[in-house]
């Protein structure tokens, strides 16, 4: 490990919150969970700026389908060999993700 950060986003951070908001208005069932995403350096300011865009084209395919991918375990995102891992809190909501 060379380098440990904290960056936030205070519009990504409303989103997210705006989100969660709506889960529990409509009494919708969920899980929060950090879940890492491996990236380059390169990526972090535009991921930082804009969040993650599961349009863009990504270095390791798309076996399981269009999407960002991550992993609740580092190991695992790290395995795809990418200089920088990212941490993410994420709201799981049944039936709107896939796990494999």
């Amino acid at each position: 490990v060379k380098l440990i950060g904290l960056v936030q986003n205070s519009f990504i951070e409303a989103n997210y919150s705006h989100s969660q908001s709506q889960l529990i208005q409509k009494n919708m069932k969920y899980k929060e969970i950090f879940a890492y995403h491996a990236t380059s350096l390169g990526n972090v300011p535009s991921i930082v700026r804009n969040n993650l865009d599961p349009s863009r084209p990504v270095a390791h395919g798309r076996r399981f389908g269009d999407g960002c991918y991550f992993s609740e375990y580092p190991e695992f995102s790290l395995y795809y060999g990418r200089d920088c891992l990212l941490v993410f809190k994420v709201l799981l909501v049944p039936g709107h993700h896939k796990r494999y």
